[in-house]
């Protein structure tokens, strides 16, 4: 099997392989888990209002990508890729390159605002305003559903001149692939395993410790955080760790290291959960 470069939901095996797109981020299931544990902490009346704006996604005409929930909405970024010439210009806001290694100012990886930090406040100030259009509305909705989820995933918060772990080669699990597909679905899956309905029972009490540590900050901190944790643990816990600036070497990961990762990865999700809930709240109340 070629390894896969970029991962597209849906695609065939050669598509993904050849796909120029950037990773997604959780795979569906991370982002769905986030929703609907989000949804839960949301008070009647904000609950109310996000199902009015849902229930004009047929006015988005986007019928490839239908939203009827939440947690369609946070999938609905990833889903309208293959619409480029109305959607392009959102490819490049699921992820912000900070760099592995040293400061840099924010204009070097985040140009005119192209980030997934500044398009989150644009969208969650679209979704405040009353006089935009409530399809506007409804796209911000989906925009701010699926990039705080992004938000959280560490490597769409830091680059080694890598891609954000798109091309360090790896084996997983018998089969080929790379970091950033890898912190996507296998080590989420480790994590919560694959049915959202169980994982989102095991995350209910880590939520109801910490909700109200986690509810703190803004988009750049929960970033800052993320990065963190690619600085900490997802590149200097590899078997064979990059040098600043150079792609790791191709190499196997270990059932250690998602093991390791399984409760950084409930942390991350039950934090996405907790703050979306926040600005749903916050911005629709």
């Amino acid at each position: 099997m070629s390894v896969i470069r970029s991962w597209l939901i849906g695609a065939s095996l050669l598509g993904l392989a050849c796909a120029p797109a950037r990773a997604l981020a959780w795979d569906s299931e991370g982002h769905r888990i986030i929703a609907h544990l989000a949804y839960e902490r949301l008070t009647p009346v904000v609950r109310a209002a996000v199902d009015a704006l849902i229930s004009h996604a047929s006015e988005e005409g986007t019928p490839s990508c239908p939203v009827g929930s939440l947690e369609d909405a946070s999938t609905w970024p990833d889903c309208i890729r293959p619409l480029h010439d109305r959607f392009s210009y959102l490819a490049v806001m699921h992820y912000e390159d900070v760099p592995l290694c040293g400061a840099a100012p924010k204009t070097s990886y985040c140009p005119d605002g192209k980030c997934v930090t500044d398009e989150t406040r644009r969208a969650i100030a679209i979704l405040k305003d009353r006089h935009r259009s409530t399809v506007e509305r409804l796209q911000a909705l989906e925009e701010v559903a699926h990039f705080i989820g992004d938000i959280h995933q560490p490597l769409h918060a830091a680059d080694n001149n890598d891609r954000g772990g798109n091309e360090v080669r790896v084996e997983v699990e018998g089969h080929e692939s790379n970091l950033h597909h890898v912190w996507d679905t296998e080590v989420l899956e480790n994590a919560v395993g694959t049915d959202e309905t169980h994982a989102e029972a095991a995350l209910r009490p880590l939520i109801a410790a910490k909700a109200s540590t986690w509810r703190a900050g803004e988009v750049d901190s929960w970033l800052a955080e993320s990065h963190h944790i690619a600085v900490t643990y997802v590149y200097p816990r590899l078997a064979q760790p990059p040098k600043c600036g150079a792609p790791a070497p191709a190499q196997t990961i270990s059932q250690a290291y998602l093991d390791d990762a399984a409760p950084i990865v409930r942390v991350q999700l039950a934090r996405a959960a907790v703050r979306l809930a926040r600005v749903l709240n916050e911005a629709l109340s």
